[in-house]
Protein backbone atom coordinates (compact mmCIF):
# COMPACT_ATOMS: atom_id res chain seq x y z
CA UNK A 1 0.00 0.00 0.00
CA UNK A 2 1.25 3.34 -0.60
CA UNK A 3 0.50 6.95 0.35
CA UNK A 4 -2.56 8.87 -0.73
CA UNK A 5 -2.49 11.53 -3.09
CA UNK A 6 -5.50 13.77 -1.24
CA UNK A 7 -6.76 15.99 -4.39
CA UNK A 8 -7.09 12.47 -6.63
CA UNK A 9 -8.92 10.72 -3.76
CA UNK A 10 -11.05 13.67 -2.60
CA UNK A 11 -12.28 14.16 -6.62
CA UNK A 12 -12.59 10.55 -6.76
CA UNK A 13 -14.80 10.00 -3.95
CA UNK A 14 -16.96 13.25 -4.41
CA UNK A 15 -17.42 12.49 -7.91
CA UNK A 16 -18.43 9.62 -6.98
CA UNK A 17 -21.08 10.34 -4.14
CA UNK A 18 -22.32 13.33 -6.26
CA UNK A 19 -23.35 10.66 -9.26
CA UNK A 20 -25.08 8.25 -6.88
CA UNK A 21 -27.08 11.23 -5.11
CA UNK A 22 -28.02 12.53 -9.01
CA UNK A 23 -29.18 9.16 -9.87
CA UNK A 24 -31.49 9.06 -6.59
CA UNK A 25 -32.96 12.32 -6.88
CA UNK A 26 -33.67 11.80 -10.57
CA UNK A 27 -35.02 7.91 -9.63
CA UNK A 28 -36.83 10.29 -6.77
CA UNK A 29 -38.13 12.58 -9.05
CA UNK A 30 -39.43 9.94 -11.33
CA UNK A 31 -40.53 6.82 -10.00
CA UNK A 32 -41.33 7.95 -6.09
CA UNK A 33 -43.20 4.46 -4.80
CA UNK A 34 -40.08 2.44 -6.87
CA UNK A 35 -37.92 4.30 -4.00
CA UNK A 36 -39.54 3.81 -0.95
CA UNK A 37 -39.86 0.31 -2.27
CA UNK A 38 -36.01 -0.03 -2.63
CA UNK A 39 -35.50 2.04 0.78
CA UNK A 40 -38.04 -0.51 2.59
CA UNK A 41 -35.85 -3.84 1.14
CA UNK A 42 -32.40 -1.77 2.30
CA UNK A 43 -33.72 -0.88 5.38
CA UNK A 44 -35.67 -3.97 6.81
CA UNK A 45 -37.16 -2.83 10.36
CA UNK A 46 -38.39 0.31 9.04
CA UNK A 47 -41.23 1.16 7.30
CA UNK A 48 -39.95 4.31 4.94
CA UNK A 49 -43.74 4.67 4.23
CA UNK A 50 -45.10 6.13 7.50
CA UNK A 51 -42.31 8.90 7.22
CA UNK A 52 -41.62 9.40 3.74
CA UNK A 53 -42.40 13.07 3.13
CA UNK A 54 -43.81 14.89 -0.31
CA UNK A 55 -41.38 14.24 -3.48
CA UNK A 56 -38.47 16.91 -3.11
CA UNK A 57 -38.39 20.31 -5.27
CA UNK A 58 -35.05 21.29 -7.39
CA UNK A 59 -34.33 23.89 -4.89
CA UNK A 60 -34.05 20.45 -1.70
CA UNK A 61 -32.32 18.51 -4.44
CA UNK A 62 -29.62 21.15 -5.46
CA UNK A 63 -29.03 21.81 -1.06
CA UNK A 64 -28.67 18.54 -0.80
CA UNK A 65 -26.25 18.06 -3.45
CA UNK A 66 -24.29 20.85 -2.15
CA UNK A 67 -24.13 19.39 0.78
CA UNK A 68 -23.18 15.98 1.01
CA UNK A 69 -20.68 17.20 -1.91
CA UNK A 70 -18.82 19.50 1.16
CA UNK A 71 -19.32 17.08 3.42
CA UNK A 72 -17.71 14.39 1.78
CA UNK A 73 -14.19 16.73 0.80
CA UNK A 74 -14.37 17.50 4.34
CA UNK A 75 -14.66 13.17 5.32
CA UNK A 76 -12.35 12.19 2.41
CA UNK A 77 -9.78 14.59 3.42
CA UNK A 78 -9.57 13.67 7.16
CA UNK A 79 -9.77 9.88 5.81
CA UNK A 80 -6.33 10.68 3.53
CA UNK A 81 -4.44 12.34 6.43
CA UNK A 82 -5.86 9.25 8.67
CA UNK A 83 -4.37 6.94 6.20
CA UNK A 84 -1.42 9.30 5.56
CA UNK A 85 -0.32 9.42 8.95
CA UNK A 86 -0.57 5.77 9.70
CA UNK A 87 1.06 4.46 7.17
CA UNK A 88 4.23 6.55 7.93
CA UNK A 89 3.94 5.76 11.79
CA UNK A 90 3.23 1.68 11.39
CA UNK A 91 4.85 0.90 8.04
CA UNK A 92 7.56 -1.39 8.59
CA UNK A 93 10.60 -0.01 7.06
CA UNK A 94 12.32 -2.31 4.47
Amino acid sequence: MHKLNTKHFVFTVTSFVVIVYLICAVLTLIAPNFILYMGNQWVHATDLTKIAGEVPTIFEIITGLITIAIATIIFSVIFVWLWNYFYEKLEVKK
